[in-house]
């Protein structure tokens, strides 16, 4: 399957601001990173809590989010003990 090009995000807008369904670039992962294909994701109540106080949140639109499940697509190229699939 390709990687598509575009993707829908649920953005934070603002420091206890709403959050926003959004159509967002895909991202090339970096050296270290690994870019997932998401299946299933959820909010949890640190979310809420970022929502709120905006912990962890430097600039604003954010995408958040700790709970997410899905299949391996691209790796940067230092990663080494992941693969795709």
């Amino acid at each position: 399957m390709a990687i598509p090009t575009h993707q829908k995000a649920l953005l934070l807008t603002a420091k206890g601001g709403n959050f926003v369904v959004a159509t967002i670039v895909v991202p090339k992962p970096q050296p270290n990173e690994v870019l997932i294909r998401v299946e299933a994701s959820s909010l949890s109540h640190l979310e809420y809590k970022i929502q709120e106080h905006g912990f962890f949140v430097s600039e604003y639109p954010a995408i958040i989010g700790l709970d997410a499940a899905g299949v391996v697509v691209a790796v940067g190229h230092a990663v080494v003990n992941l693969s795709l699939g």
